[in-house]
């Protein structure tokens, strides 16, 4: 008997356009994000620490833009982590479990290094959204929540759903030479 592959394939092309496309509206707001810090810095850099829970005063220039970096390189990360997962479901779709299983360990890893940037983050921005302030008012926060917690139960999925690929492609590959 045959295995009919064909609605997993379907259904993993279609996760693949969807994430894929996701990916590509986080490099749009990327590119959003840069030109409007540079045509109004001090609109986007109040609004990335208003975002950030730092309503407080006029910044400095090189604060909006360091907001504006960390902004950026979170997205960054989400991007390519959205690829990388699109890259997973099309070669499932493609048939190819065994490049399927490398990704999603590279996967893995950009997960852990997204849990760590989320873990030092609230520092990172706490420091960055502070600095212009008078002394006894600046703030070094840490910060343990729900959303960074997520990320590193996400990384140990995607490290279980790895290795459960790599083994699936060796039982696919035992199947395909009995049959």
């Amino acid at each position: 008997m045959l295995i009919n592959t064909q609605s997993v394939s379907d259904a993993a092309w279609r996760l693949r356009v969807i994430l894929g496309t996701i990916a590509v509206v986080h490099v749009v707001f990327i590119l959003g994000l840069i030109v409007a810090a540079f045509w109004n810095p001090a609109f986007v850099g109040d609004t990335l620490g208003a975002w950030a829970g730092y309503e407080n005063g006029e910044r400095m220039m090189w604060q909006n833009f360091a907001l504006v970096a960390m902004a950026c390189v979170g997205l960054f990360m989400w991007a390519m982590m959205l690829t990388l997962a699109a890259r997973v479901f099309g070669q499932i779709a493609d048939g190819e479990v065994d490049e399927a299983a490398t990704i999603a360990r590279r996967l893995t890893l950009w997960f852990w290094a997204m849990f760590v940037l989320a873990l030092l983050s609230p520092m990172i921005l706490s420091v960055i959204s502070t600095w212009h302030m008078p002394e006894g008012q600046k703030e070094l926060s840490l910060a343990l929540n729900s959303g960074q917690l997520s990320l590193a139960l996400s990384a140990l999925i995607t490290g279980c759903m790895a290795r459960a690929l790599a083994v699936g492609a060796e039982l696919w590959r035992e199947h395909r030479e009995v049959v």
